[in-house]
């Protein structure tokens, strides 16, 4: 009876104000709750961004853009749906016991790019001269205001509408910051601000292609660069230039084994050629065309030729692709450090661990012994062979004017050098 009493008393005296007190504490609460939900999902994109950035940034790129040109004419023409004003960013993640957090910054070539790559075919709705003269505007209008790696520079909006006042008679801009729910008929543009993660185009690599030439072009001075030099092949003196003669003696015959334990083809053969005649080789070739195999193979053949070789990548699953790509009784004999984490840092330890236990253990020195009198045999039947080669080639070659034919009497020499 009590209890009740008292519980009657909280219903008559004091309920009505703790249910008042509750529900603005409870609004207080949906409002904070709603305000975290929403940074939770921008903060998990985000992340997102970053570990795609992380694990493809060969074959992606991050950009920010501005300028969204958006509109449709009607359902048999494309939807447009693309950034004009683009500069390439960079996102990091950043942690610490109190708190985390996703960083997203202009990059080292932040320079802002006009793109118009989308709409230069739609013969149909633009006129390219048009679309050309917009750019070429838009390009004079960011130099005079020195505008080059900002696109949230103030004067940004203005450069967007002189590059749709230019499009197009009907064009339109707007300072929104996101597009319009309804798709425009006539050609709109938005500021909108995006941070877009894309696969990388042509378009980039033309446009760095064209700074270089651009930077050799305007150069006071002749410029020398030896890495270039070397990988294209140009040599200063024409007499430094192999003769044909030297060429086919070297390829035809060399006193090293090719060393492939996985699948070849001609290609990679030719890889190992050129690379015993050139300090630096360049081999390249779209995802999917048996990079990360090639290399492995080349790895493998270098180690046996006691030679010490050092892998980069631009990105950790790249190296971790190549490591896996290797023989098993290699990827323990290579010091793998793929990044700074845990995982890889035990995986650097076992790799350093293994190659002293697997070269000095006791069951390992007869075989070690065996290869080492099987290489020093087989280095003398090179050397026997090129000797052999040399003598076959010197009697093959008669005649003042260096060409290569037979005589009457050089069979009797050939057989000679066999016996």
């Amino acid at each position: 009876p009590e209890v009740e009493t008292e519980f009657q008393n909280y219903l008559n005296n004091k309920w009505i104000d703790n249910l008042e007190f509750y529900k603005k504490e409870f609004e207080t609460y949906e409002t904070k709750l709603a305000e975290y939900e929403r940074q939770a999902k921008t903060y998990k994109h985000l992340f997102s961004i970053y570990n795609k950035a992380q694990q493809f940034g060969e074959e992606f790129e991050l950009i920010v853009g501005v300028g969204l040109l958006h509109f449709q004419e009607d359902a048999n023409t494309p939807l447009i749906c693309r950034h004009i004003f683009t500069s390439k960013a960079e996102i990091t993640f950043e942690f610490s016991q109190r708190e985390s957090f996703v960083k997203v910054s202009p990059s080292l070539e932040n320079e802002i790019q006009i793109e118009t790559d989308a709409i230069l075919d739609l013969y149909e709705q633009f006129d390219s001269a048009d679309i050309i003269e917009a750019e070429k505007k838009v390009a004079e209008f960011l130099k005079e205001k020195n505008i080059t790696d900002s696109p949230f520079d103030n004067q940004i909006k203005e450069a967007i509408q002189i590059f749709t006042d230019r499009l197009r008679t009907d064009g339109q801009s707007k300072d929104d910051l996101t597009k319009a729910k309804e798709v425009a008929k006539k050609p709109t543009v938005f500021f909108a601000p995006a941070l877009l993660l894309r696969k990388r185009n042509t378009k980039s690599f033309t446009a760095l292609y064209e700074k270089i030439i651009e930077n050799i072009s305007g150069s006071e001075d002749a410029i020398d660069i030896p890495s270039i030099n070397d990988i294209i092949g140009y040599l200063e003196n024409p007499k430094d230039f192999p003769s044909d003669s030297e060429n086919e003696s070297s390829v035809s015959l060399n006193d090293e084994t090719i060393y492939f334990p996985k699948k070849y083809n001609a290609e990679q053969i030719e890889i190992i050629e050129k690379a015993r005649r050139h300090t630096k080789v360049l081999v390249q070739g779209p995802p999917g065309t048996g990079k990360s195999h090639t290399i492995a193979n080349l790895i493998c053949h270098l180690l046996a030729n006691g030679k010490k070789v050092l892998v980069t990548a631009y990105t950790k699953r790249a190296l971790e692709v190549l490591k896996n790509q290797l023989p098993k009784d290699f990827q323990n004999l290579t010091v793998n450090l793929l990044s700074g984490d845990s995982s890889s840092i035990q995986d650097l330890d076992a790799s350093v661990n293994a190659i002293p236990r697997c070269c000095w253990s006791p069951d390992q020195q007869p075989k070690l012994k065996e290869k080492t009198e099987l290489m020093l045999q087989q280095k003398k039947l090179w050397r026997a062979s090129s000797n052999v080669f040399n003598k076959l080639q010197n009697a093959c070659w008669s005649g003042d004017q260096q060409e290569r034919r037979l005589s009457d009497s050089q069979p009797t020499k050939i057989m000679s050098c066999f016996l």
